[in-house]
């Protein structure tokens, strides 16, 4: 280790004058060419084409195809990378004259942008708008009075921005089979039977800042998801606010779910979430918060939830070792019963911090905010909240808060030493000190030298603009991970997003020094957390598919490895790696019956 440091101080003072060599160096200006693209008007008259879909017929790639105010009755197919342009969403309108969608993207790299598509077939499965392809991007729309608005089926990265869902039968939104998909800024509202925006067996999602209101079953439901982050959305007046079945590793934050007739959050069979920052108030009929089926491990910290029918929160169905503090509770129950533990495995402080019940404030005979008697949990299980708080918990400065104004999605272009030529050409001077590093690096594989060394690194050559900073896609999915995966490390957050260590270290910095997240040194790791939650000091990270494992042996006690591969579809290589990752953690414990290894989560171990 000692070596290691010489070398890395040795080199930061050659790192030192190679930048002034760099800030000395002539401008060097490299083009990288241009692209040209063609542009194709669409209008009742005299434009290129009276049709939209001649205009893709006889478009090439690239082209831009702008259409002028009308009603265009017809179904289009776009076939092409192009982008299709309305100049007034509210004067150009797309209307569907057959059965099918009224809109099906068939290729990857598409923007629709600026249109109004209404009414198409009532088929359940027909939609305004259909893509199965990558890089689809739906924005500034109007999509109404059809059977279903958007679906996204086996899309790889797509964005749904600022539209306009509304009045449609079935679904506002559909995801299934998809990743890396972002949607914001859209109003999602009175859909008829069935969700706002129903997701399903998709990973690595961003929601923020969306109106959900008025829809059928819920305003957000998701399935078998993992690593989404949803943020700063109001969810109103639906039959439930949100549903999430079968999740995992999910960040809940900073919603407002409000008004909703049954529950306003229900969890169901989903481990390790974190529900954090919220309101949840004025449910009609039932629960704020409800935990049913299994729902394990999961944080509920810093909420407000108030005035609902029933419980505040409701735990059941054995749904085990989940943490609740932090939050204020009032109003809940005519009879001010506040909240349920049906289960009594669960946990209503942290070990320091409890919640703040309206009706439990005294006493507090050595005025340390923390009443002198715990807080009895309804539901027969002396469940206890052992530190109540004398008064409701501040909430979080909003000067450490995301924008809430800004964009998500822009060029991941930021980064100067991994995208910019001339970066690339000069930083070539300091190779052999760069080498020197990396060897010391791999020899003793300590992250934490790593992340120090691209610190300096980016100090040294990162020329940043100050810009709104959750303005950058990549920067905006670092950020959502490590809210969604508290504890996630730095190798985690490079393998998962594929980044550079220079890139990666870029953002983290610029994370860092606006306060939203915080990094924790442990041995030869370094983890990342969310500054707005105050986590326990041994929390654990688990990754996706430790996540599922972790849930399947708590699930079925005494569980085989070979019966874990068969439950979760991994290889029987990927299970034992994993198991022996989850021992190392403490989540589980290995113990031997004749030839057979039986998997055991640690707080269920069998005596």
């Amino acid at each position: 280790m000692n070596r290691a440091v010489k070398l890395i101080g040795g080199s930061v003072i050659l790192l030192v004058l190679s930048s002034f060599i760099f800030l000395l160096s002539p401008q060097v200006e490299v083009s990288l060419g241009e692209t040209c693209t063609t542009e194709i008007i669409v209008a009742k008259s005299g434009g290129d084409f009276s049709k939209i879909q001649e205009a893709i017929d006889n478009a090439s790639n690239d082209a831009a195809i702008s259409i002028m105010p009308g009603t265009y009755i017809e179904n289009i197919v776009i076939d092409k990378s192009l982008s299709l342009v309305g100049t007034d969403r509210n004067a150009v309108f797309i209307q569907g004259s057959d059965d099918g969608h009224t809109v099906t993207i068939d290729s990857e790299d598409v923007l629709v942008s600026n249109i109004s598509i209404t009414g198409s077939s009532d088929s359940e499965f027909d939609s305004a708008v259909y893509s199965s392809y990558n890089r689809t991007s739906i924005q500034h729309c109007n999509l109404r009075s059809h059977a279903n608005g958007i679906i996204f089926d086996s899309v790889h990265t797509g964005i749904i921005q600022n539209n306009t869902v509304s009045m449609n039968n079935f679904l506002g939104v559909m995801i299934k089979n998809s990743q890396s998909i972002e949607v914001y800024d859209n109003r999602v509202e009175s859909t008829t039977m069935d969700y706002g925006i129903e997701i399903r067996k998709s990973h690595n999602l961003i929601l923020c800042r969306n109106d959900l209101i008025n829809n059928g079953r819920a305003g957000i439901y998701m399935q078998s998801c993992n690593d989404a982050y949803i943020e700063n959305n109001t969810i109103e007046r639906n039959k439930n606010g949100a549903i999430i079945n079968y999740c995992m590793t999910t960040s809940f934050l900073n919603n407002t779910l409000n008004d909703n007739v049954n529950d306003g959050f229900q969890i169901s069979s989903s481990d390790n979430n974190h529900i954090s920052n919220n309101v949840i108030s004025n449910t009609t009929s039932r629960h704020g918060l409800y935990l049913t089926v299994n729902s394990n491990h999961n944080i509920i910290a810093n909420n407000t939830i108030t005035h609902n029918k029933q419980y505040g929160i409701l735990i059941t169905d054995s749904s085990t070792n989940n943490t609740v503090y932090n939050n204020t509770f009032y109003g809940n129950n005519e009879d001010r019963v506040e909240a349920s533990d049906e289960v009594g495995s669960n946990k209503w402080d942290n070990g320091a911090i409890g919640n703040h019940w309206a009706e439990w404030t005294s006493p507090d005979n050595n005025g340390d905010g923390i009443v002198d008697a715990p807080y009895p949990i309804d539901g027969g299980m002396n469940a206890r909240d052992r530190f109540p708080l004398t008064v409701p918990p501040q909430g979080t400065d909003p000067d450490i808060r995301p924008d809430t104004n800004a964009t998500l999605h822009t060029t991941d272009n930021e980064y100067p030493f991994d995208s910019n030529p001339r970066l690339m050409i000069v930083g070539a001077i300091p190779i052999f000190t760069i080498l020197f590093i990396l060897i010391a690096v791999i020899v003793h594989k300590n992250e934490v030298l790593l992340v120090l060394f691209y610190k300096i690194l980016t100090a040294c050559y990162s020329r940043i603009q100050r810009d709104e900073l959750l303005n950058h896609k990549t920067r905006s999915r670092i950020y959502g991970a490590i809210c969604s995966q508290p504890a996630i490390t730095y190798s985690d957050l490079k393998h998962t997003y594929d980044l550079r260590n220079g890139t990666l270290t870029h953002h983290i910095v610029k994370l860092e020094k606006e306060k939203l997240i915080k990094s924790v040194n442990r041995g030869k790791k370094v983890h990342y957390f969310d500054v707005r939650i105050k986590y326990p000091d041994k929390y654990v990270h688990l990754t996706s598919q430790q996540s599922i494992i972790h849930s399947t042996v708590v699930k079925k006690p005494g569980i085989s490895q070979a019966d874990i591969g068969r439950e979760t579809g991994m290889s029987a290589q990927k299970v034992n790696y994993h198991v022996k990752r989850l021992k190392k953690k403490g989540m589980i414990i290995i113990e031997i019956e004749g030839r057979r290894s039986e998997c055991y989560d640690c707080s269920n171990r069998r005596r």
